[in-house]
């Protein structure tokens, strides 16, 4: 089961609103779809680690929800951690072998 929390769904839209130009209503759309595939999480324990913050709002809900992998092309910030608390971090790709 993916998992994901208020605070990296915000992110997600701001990303796609900002970053790629997307409208509101495919942003709204986009994050309504992943609202249902997703398990929603809100931890609980705050995490700073990461200097640009969105990326602990990643590792918390990965903590939280108890996830097996954290599933990323993030080549700046995530993925050189290469894992955090034995959970891996591995990109798209990687994840797709598996």
């Amino acid at each position: 089961v993916a998992v994901t929390s208020p605070a990296i769904a915000g992110e997600v839209g701001k990303v796609l609103a900002q970053k790629f130009k997307w409208n509101p209503y495919d942003v709204k759309k986009q994050l309504k779809v992943i609202g249902q595939v997703c398990e929603i999480i809100t931890p609980q324990k705050r995490i700073k680690i990461l200097k640009y913050l969105p990326d602990n709002r990643i590792l918390e809900c990965a903590i939280e929800g108890k996830a097996d992998y954290i599933i990323t092309g993030d080549k700046k910030h995530l993925l050189p951690l290469r894992q955090f608390k034995n959970i891996p971090i591995i990109t798209p790709g990687d994840f797709l072998k598996i």
